[in-house]
């Protein structure tokens, strides 16, 4: 019965995704442009608020099976709050003359963050460190963005292994629903992608995993998951913050230069503005975008891999 709850999960996920797109380039409501394709697709954005779906297949069968009420509600409530913030900051060009800035964005994520951190917690010694938990690993896991399946790719690896570290807990199940979900998006953002996650989907992605750790009450589950996203810590705190800190979020450029031959590069080889993908062609040369893709999963899994076996 378990695993068909994840592969409902899957299933239900997969057609509210197809759903979503159809409805979205439909009406035009929330899209954006695939910059690093020579004829620059529109693709429907902000499709990582539909996770919520698998996750809340997941929380309402572990509610029937053992997760107490006020944890059911928690892990059911946090990723939400935080993808619809992402939702909005989405389609915030349909609304606003200009962009969001960074102060603006930030500031309802930490009302948010701390609020949930001490619902988590239950103490208001706690509540900031859990709430520094929980808006971290959400904007960790929003450092990964601009390639088809980066993000997606990376969320699902580690929400898998989180997954693991609750195996033998009520907590299985939502955590495996969520990464049954990120799977269906992951089908559909992989190269060339159909749906882009948008910060709906990195916001909740993060946000649900901390949820999870937070609610196994086990350090070591915490610490471990933390360590997971030591190569988003390395795209953000050496890369980005060191390299490119007036532009951290590569909007004043383009981030990759698209070559004829279909391979990305370096806009500015003398100047990089690195992240984690420009940093790897900056070891192996121009690259197509799904190779770069590939080699930035096979770090964050080689990552995982390694603490969930020193630690657990």
């Amino acid at each position: 019965m378990t695993w068909a709850i994840v592969f409902f999960s899957f299933a239900a996920t997969l057609a509210a995704l197809l759903v979503y797109r159809k409805l979205n380039l439909e009406n035009n409501f929330c899209t954006g442009i695939d910059i690093n394709k020579k004829h620059r697709p529109v693709i429907p954005e902000g499709s990582g608020i539909v996770l919520l779906t698998g996750l809340w297949i997941g929380v309402v069968y572990g509610f029937a099976n053992g997760i107490a009420t006020d944890a059911a509600l928690l892990l059911a409530a946090c990723p939400a709050i935080f993808g619809l913030m992402g939702f909005f900051d989405d389609t915030k060009n349909k609304f606003t003359k200009k962009p969001l800035s960074w102060t603006i964005r930030a500031v309802p994520i930490s009302v948010f963050a701390v609020a949930f951190g001490y619902l988590f917690t239950g103490s208001a010694i706690l509540a900031l460190p859990a709430a520094a938990f929980i808006a971290g690993l959400a904007s960790l896991q929003n450092t990964f963005a601009g390639l088809n399946g980066w993000e997606v790719g990376s969320g699902f690896i580690i929400s898998v292994f989180t997954a693991g570290l609750v195996y033998n807990t009520p907590l299985f199940i939502p955590a495996a629903g969520l990464s049954a979900g990120i799977l269906a998006l992951l089908l559909l953002n992989f190269y060339p992608a159909k749906v882009f996650p948008g910060d709906a989907g990195t916001l909740l992605i993060g946000s649900g995993i901390a949820s999870i750790a937070l609610l196994s009450n086990d350090l070591r589950v915490q610490a471990t998951v933390a360590l997971f996203f030591i190569p988003h810590a390395i795209d953000f705190f050496l890369l980005k913050l060191l390299t490119n800190a007036g532009d951290m979020t590569q909007q004043k450029q383009p981030p990759y230069k698209l070559l004829g031959n279909g391979l990305l590069a370096l806009p500015d080889p003398e100047k990089p503005r690195l992240d984690f993908a420009k940093f790897i062609m900056t070891i192996f040369g121009p690259m197509h975008e799904k190779k770069i893709v590939l080699a930035t999963w096979i770090v964050v899994f080689s990552n995982c891999i390694f603490w969930a076996i020193l630690i657990r």
